[in-house]
This record gives structure tokens, C-alpha cells and sequence, in this order.
């Protein structure tokens, strides 16, 4: 599971990195809280910070509306690339909850 969180970690500093570009400061600072909790707790917490993290995906408002801009404009580029990064972050938090990962799912079946 260490390598699922790792790549949750690493697409959350992506992320954050695209939302400070893009002047998205709250959002920024909730996703890098949010990492370095899961950075430090070595994985023995990882489940219940992928639960956190899911919740920013419900709701009106939430992180699955966040549309970027650059210099006022919204970019089909960036967002793209940022829609990209939001699923496979979903998906990331949601084998970290389950513990689980594809891959161990094919090998059941």
C-alpha cells in the first residue's frame, strides 16, 4: 500500500503545484495540508486522510467544480490536465480507503 500512497502524495503536489499557478491559494494550501499529514503518518493513517480528502469532492462548490484560470482566462489545457489529475487522485484515495488496488483485484478474478 506504501507505493498507493506514494502516488497519491505525488499527484497531490502536482496539483497543488497547478493550483498556485493558477492563484488558488485555499485549495493549494487544503491539498498540501493534506499531504504532509499523509507524508508524515507513514501510512498507518493513510485510510482515514483518503477519507478527508474524498469529502472535498462532494458538494456544490467542491473540488470537482474547480474550473482554473490563468491571467483570467479558464484554459481548456490546464483544465484538462487538472481533470485528469482530480480522477486519478479519486481513484488513488478511493484503493487507500479500500486497501485495495487494481491490480489485486485482476489477480481475484
Amino acid at each position: 500500500m506504501k507505493e498507493k500512497r506514494v502516488d497519491v502524495l505525488e499527484l497531490l503536489r502536482e496539483m497543488e503545484a497547478l493550483l498556485c499557478e493558477c492563484d488558488e491559494p485555499g485549495w493549494a494550501d487544503a491539498l498540501a495540508f493534506q499531504a504532509e499529514r499523509l507524508r508524515e503518518s507513514g501510512g498507518r493513517e493513510a485510510g482515514g486522510i483518503a477519507r478527508e480528502l474524498l469529502r472535498l469532492f462532494a458538494g456544490a462548490g467542491s473540488f470537482s467544480d474547480l474550473v482554473l484560470c490563468q491571467n483570467g482566462e479558464a484554459g481548456t489545457e490546464i483544465n484538462d490536465r487538472f481533470g485528469i489529475l482530480r480522477a486519478a487522485l479519486a481513484k488513488g484515495l478511493l484503493e487507500l480507503v479500500s486497501g485495495r488496488r487494481d491490480s489485486d483485484e485482476k489477480k481475484v478474478g
